[in-house]
């Protein structure tokens, strides 16, 4: 990632930011069972997936899948090497003035 910091110092707001829970999102989908099956394929002992429903403006069930635990962006960056993701939102960062 370009003009990322490779970690964050979480106990410094001075940096810029913190992060509370550094995660990216894998998939978002309507059917419950192929959110839960794309979570056990991202799931390791470092990493957890894990679903995160929420109702959009029609009424529907969305359940986006996120995999949490992330310390850094190079940590993201060897993950989705590792697993061959292009497609990611990365979530989790809060910012500080």
């Amino acid at each position: 990632m370009k003009n990322m910091p490779s970690s964050v110092d979480s106990k410094s707001p001075t940096k810029g930011f913190i992060i509370n829970n550094l995660a990216i999102q894998v998939g978002a989908f309507g059917n419950k069972d192929n959110a839960i099956a794309l979570s056990k394929k991202y799931t390791n002992k470092n990493y957890e997936a894990k679903l995160y429903p929420f109702t959009n403006n029609e009424g529907k069930t969305i359940y986006r899948v996120k995999i949490i635990g992330f310390r850094s962006y190079k940590e993201i960056d060897d993950y989705k090497e590792r697993y061959n993701l292009s497609n990611v939102v990365i979530v989790g960062v809060k910012w500080v003035k």
